[in-house]
């Protein structure tokens, strides 16, 4: 899996966190509202790590093995990221 540059920056300042600027328009009209990126290195209270939430996805078959989550949203669903460093935003309701 190949990390964009700003993702792999975040990560190394970060391990995670609330973003400043949280709210996207996209070019179609839709909306993202990112609510927090998950941890890597280290769970922050009951918060799952990336690692922890991409297994049991994959375990759940909710998500499919390619994708790696990255962040949440307030609905706890997945901003993800595939091994050619596309992201996706991956609804599991």
């Amino acid at each position: 899996l190949v990390l964009p540059e700003e993702l792999v920056n975040h990560y190394l300042i970060h391990n995670g966190g609330i973003p400043s600027n949280s709210f996207w328009i996209l070019e179609d009209g839709c909306s993202l509202w990112v609510k927090k990126f998950l941890p890597i290195k280290f769970p922050v209270g009951t918060e799952r790590t990336l690692e922890d939430s991409y297994l049991l996805m994959v375990a759940k078959n909710v998500m499919p093995n390619g994708l790696m989550p990255f962040a949440i949203d307030h609905g706890g669903n997945y901003f993800c990221i595939d091994t050619s460093g596309e992201v996706y935003f991956y609804a599991v309701d």
